[in-house]
Parts: structure tokens; C-alpha cells; sequence
């Protein structure tokens, strides 16, 4: 089964065939494409001509409809897989196209119709957006950010004054639209709070904008990285996104739906270290023997493929949720981040392993792999930041069922619903816990623990029980390290479910393939381990646990065999 085959099983709409994605398809393949994106990251040069080329080919359809024929073009899942075949060909390319759609959320979210107006047309001018928020003195502590804005009347009309620094901006330098987050400049000689943000659009056109430094990033050499200064840089009240005060919840939305498009970024390079592995095994042969039929290579390889099967059920289901409930998918949108990123790294690791020495030659593909796969782990928000997000989950859990107006038959209806377009979806009211129900409630409605002869439900009543018992005695408020634990313990429970609610829906796989259930069992190992590392609860439970986990690592060995 070819990577290809895989991401065109898994998709579950009838966008593939568009023929904008067609197009976009067709140049990334390209071999002068590939000469192009060598030279270009050979020389750290920003790759505008496959951008122009992309652009001629309709990709402002999908970013933002930028005409009349892209109606029911963008749409959520165009988007998503839009940016896996750009993150397939190049992270640089990858880069630069997905960075837009973190920059046009906050226009889709709160954007007036004025706005939404100007976006278009600049989208179909083949204009960039990017979105200014990190300043490198302070990392993720917003709070700290100096970019302030002062607020006045000009011939009684409202006008912002922006000024500092924004750092490691993707696009900073050549993307002619930002979003900046900036605070109020009453909030640097007080106590900073939420309220105290706003966003606006600006064009870099103007003189007071300027770029002062391009970093030279290791991964993805081509992508433009940069230090963007402000120099008391004037906005109307037509230029503020949202309302005063609104900034930092709106970027907090934003971030938590390209979460979701970063798995599928991942999944895209995870597509590669695939391709690359079955064309190594296939054609090369050790001691006249085919690797593929050594049987420590052939384990390795099934390995491989069980983890992208994982990164790629992830990101579908992200996909189905944040196409029916928008920013509602938070808490899957931080699952599929963290758990894709780390799924990758693994595969990684096998796929150098497979390759060898060629792995390490610049001759050979490969080694761009090595470089780029490092900077999705960094892409809007760490492994702890979306850790912390799952573990606030778990904190709010009680001994019932979590608040939810969706019902489980509700539920399992949003994996045959229809594509959404990226207004619809992305302007909805936040509900983050709209569609989260406790583990233990659905493992028990579904067959997920039949279907894999692990026994799921045990293993989500555990972490629900542990939880509850941690609460109780006041360690899960005082220790952070068992909180991400648990969160961890939560994360590889979602992956089972995924590969269960992404499989089972797909009539054209054998539910017991052996992917598919090397894949449960990789993550029920991960979901074990982890609660092992939390305090007993029960020796009685705990006894069963340990149990759980040696069938786990046991399934994985019978199915080697």
C-alpha cells in the first residue's frame, strides 16, 4: 500500500479530484518544480516562483474564495488537504501556504464584511498573509510581549499607533498582509491581562514597517523567518480585527485550529519517510535476498506503516470535527498536534534506520527529511503547551458525563457530513468542550475494545479513576508532572479511538488488518506505560493494568510474527 493510497483511502470527501488540488498536484510533482525548490533551498532564497505558480493555479480558491467559481471550494477539507500535498513536496512550500491559514482565521472568525471584502481581493491579487505574535524575548509568555499600540482621534475618527517587534515570523519579509497582536500601551505600566490585546490588519507596504533580520532556520532553509519592526505604524478602526480587547482570545482560537493543520503538515512528511522506505526495501537486496524479505526489515517496515496509518486517522478525525464544530475542536486539534508530531519523530528514526547511509547523503531525498521534521513539534505551541490544554480536560472531569448537547449518535453523523466552508466552520461560537465526552462513557458505546481484543474500556475507567482519586487527595493540583501523565495517558486513548471511528467508517479496509491493529496496540502499550507511572489506585486494578500492558507489548510481537 503506497503513502498515496493510504491518504486517498482515508480521506473521506470527494475533494481530491477538484481540479485546483489536481493542478497543485501536478506542479508539486513536477521535476522542475523539484530543481527549483533545491536551488531555492540551496541559497536560502524565498520560493516565489512556485508560489506565483500555485497562485495561477487556483490556491486562492481554497484560502479564502476568492471568486465566484470557488463556491464549495473553501471548505475545510480542501484546506486540509491542500496542505498536505504542499507539506509532501516541501516544508518550505508547506510553510509558506500553510502560514495563511493561521493569518485568515482571525478574518474568518471576526473578520467585518469589509474585511472579508479586502482579504479576497488581495487573495486574488496572489497576496500572503502571515500572523505576528511571538517576540523572541519571551517565547510562549504573551503576556510579556512590549508590541504595543496607543489609541487616538484624528478628526474624531479612532486611529491605533503600532510600534515593536515581532520575531520569527513566517513570511515576516515577504507576505504583504500581517496580523498583529498588539496591547494596549496602558497595559505596560499595568498588570497585563487578557483584555488587553487586540489584533490588526496592516498591509507592509508602508515605510514605517520594516524587516530587520532574516533568521537562517536549519529546518526548511527556504521558508522566510523574520524580525519585523513597527515604527508607530497608523491603523483606522477599519483596521482593527474584532472587537477592542478581543486579541488574545481570537489568536488563542486561531492556534487552537492550526493545530489540527500542522497533524496534517506532519502527516504529509510522515508520507514521505513512507515512500522512501518502500522504494529502499523494494529495490535493494542484501546478500542477493530482497531487505523486504529479512524479517527484522519487514517488522520495521509494517512499523512504519502502522504509525502513519495513527498520524493519519488523527488527522482525520480532527478534520470531520473541526469541519462540523470550527473551533470546538480544540481539544482534538491539540491531540493531533502533539500525538502526529511525536508519531512522526518515530518514524524518523525507523526510516533512518532502514536507509542507513543513504538517509545521510544530500544525493538522496531523505536527508531533508532528517532536517524539516523537527519544526512541526515547535509549530504553534509545544508538546507541553498542548499537553497542559489536554490536561484541562481532565481537570474539569466529575464522576458524570461531560456537558455536551451533542449526543453519541450525533456524534458518529459528523463522519458522513458534508464539507463546510472555512467561514461557516471558523465563525462559530467556541464551545471547546461541545464535543468531548469521557473516555470511559465512549469507550463503552462503541466496539473499539472488541474489535482489537484490548480492553479499552478498563483502561479508560483507570484514568478516570485516578483521576478522580489524584483530585481527592490534592496531588493533581500540586504536581504538574503527574497532570501530563495522565494528559498522555488521554492522548494514545484518543488515537485508539481515532483508528476506530476513522477505520471502522472506511468499507474498503479489512478491520483487522494487520496496520490497523499494530497500530492499537503501539498506542494501548503508550496508554498503559502511562498509567503505570501514576499511583496506584487499587493494587487489584493495578495488578489488571500490568496485565493490559504485557498483552499490549505481547500483541505487537504476535502480530511481528
Amino acid at each position: 500500500m503506497s503513502t498515496d493510497e493510504l491518504f486517498w483511502k482515508l480521506f473521506g470527501w470527494p475533494v481530491l479530484d477538484d481540479k485546483v488540488l489536481e493542478n497543485v498536484r501536478e506542479i508539486l510533482e513536477s521535476p522542475d518544480t523539484h530543481k527549483q525548490l533545491y536551488a531555492d533551498e540551496a541559497s536560502r532564497r524565498y520560493p516565489l516562483e512556485i508560489r506565483q505558480k500555485l497562485h495561477q493555479a487556483g490556491i486562492g480558491e481554497i484560502l479564502f474564495g476568492a471568486t465566484e467559481e470557488s463556491n464549495g471550494r473553501s471548505t475545510v477539507p480542501h484546506l486540509y488537504a491542500l496542505i498536505y500535498l504542499c507539506s509532501r513536496s516541501s516544508v518550505s512550500i508547506g510553510i509558506d501556504v500553510g502560514v495563511n491559514a493561521l493569518g485568515l482565521l482571525p478574518i474568518y472568525r471576526v473578520g467585518t464584511s469589509e474585511q472579508k471584502a479586502r482579504v479576497a481581493q488581495a487573495i486574488r491579487d496572489g497576496k500572503y498573509f502571515s500572523f505576528l505574535v511571538s517576540e523572541k524575548d519571551h517565547g510562549s509568555d504573551v503576556f510579556s510581549n512590549e508590541f504595543f499600540h496607543d489609541t487616538g482621534l484624528v478628526d474624531g475618527n479612532t486611529v491605533y499607533s503600532l510600534s515593536g517587534e515581532k520575531d520569527w515570523i513566517n513570511g515576516g519579509g515577504t507576505h504583504e498582509y500581517h496580523l498583529v497582536l498588539s496591547r494596549d500601551k496602558d497595559s505596560l505600566r499595568a498588570r497585563t491581562t487578557a483584555r488587553s490585546f487586540t489584533l490588526f490588519l496592516t498591509h507592509t507596504d508602508d515605510k514605517s514597517i520594516s524587516v530587520t533580520r532574516k533568521w537562517r532556520n536549519c529546518p526548511a532553509p527556504a521558508a522566510d523567518i523574520s524580525s519585523v519592526v513597527y515604527r508607530q505604524h497608523t491603523c483606522r478602526r477599519t483596521d482593527r480585527v474584532g472587537k477592542t480587547g478581543s486579541g488574545f482570545s481570537v489568536m488563542q482560537d486561531a492556534f487552537s485550529v492550526t493545530r489540527g493543520v500542522v497533524g496534517v503538515g506532519a502527516w504529509g512528511l510522515a508520507s514521505k519517510v513512507t515512500d522512501a522506505v518502500n522504494q529502499q526495501l523494494s529495490t535493494r537486496c542484501l546478500y542477493h535476498k530482497p531487505l523486504i524479505e529479512i524479517e527484522v526489515i519487514a517488522e520495521k517496515l509494517e512499523q512504519v506503516r502502522a504509525l502513519e496509518l495513527i498520524i493519519g486517522c488523527l488527522v482525520m478525525k480532527c478534520l470531520y470535527i473541526q469541519n462540523c464544530f470550527g473551533v470546538g475542536a480544540s481539544h482534538y486539534s491539540n491531540i493531533t498536534k502533539y500525538a502526529s508530531t511525536k508519531f512522526l519523530e518515530n518514524m524518523v528514526i525507523l526510516g533512518k534506520d532502514l536507509l542507513s547511509a543513504r538517509s545521510l547523503l544530500q544525493e538522496f531525498d531523505f536527508h531533508r527529511v532528517l532536517r524539516d521534521y523537527p519544526l512541526f513539534a515547535v509549530f504553534d505551541g509545544t508538546a507541553d503547551i498542548c499537553l497542559e490544554q489536554v490536561q484541562s480536560k481532565l481537570t474539569q472531569c466529575t464522576t458524570t458525563l461531560f456537558s455536551s448537547s451533542v449526543s453519541l449518535k450525533e456524534f458518529s453523523e459528523i463522519f458522513t457530513s458534508e464539507p463546510r466552508s472555512c467561514h461557516d466552520s471558523f465563525s462559530q461560537e467556541n464551545d471547546g468542550g461541545l464535543i468531548l465526552f469521557r473516555t470511559d462513557d465512549y469507550a463503552a458505546a462503541t466496539d473499539v475494545g472488541d474489535a482489537y481484543d484490548i480492553d479499552i474500556h478498563f483502561l479508560s475507567s483507570y484514568l478516570m479513576h485516578e483521576v478522580e482519586i489524584l483530585k481527592n487527595t490534592g496531588q493533581w493540583f500540586k504536581h504538574q508532572t503527574l497532570r501530563h501523565d495522565a494528559a498522555k495517558a488521554l492522548v494514545h486513548l484518543e488515537c485508539i479511538f481515532a483508528i476506530n471511528d476513522i477505520c471502522a467508517r472506511n468499507s474498503g479496509r479489512d478491520r483487522l488488518a494487520s496496520a490497523e491493529t499494530r497500530a492499537v496496540a503501539i498506542c494501548a502499550e503508550k496508554v498503559s506505560r502511562h498509567l503505570l507511572m501514576l499511583p496506584a489506585a487499587d493494587d487489584t486494578k493495578t495488578r489488571r493494568l500490568s496485565v493490559i500492558h504485557a498483552e499490549s507489548v505481547a500483541q505487537q510481537r504476535y502480530i511481528q510474527n
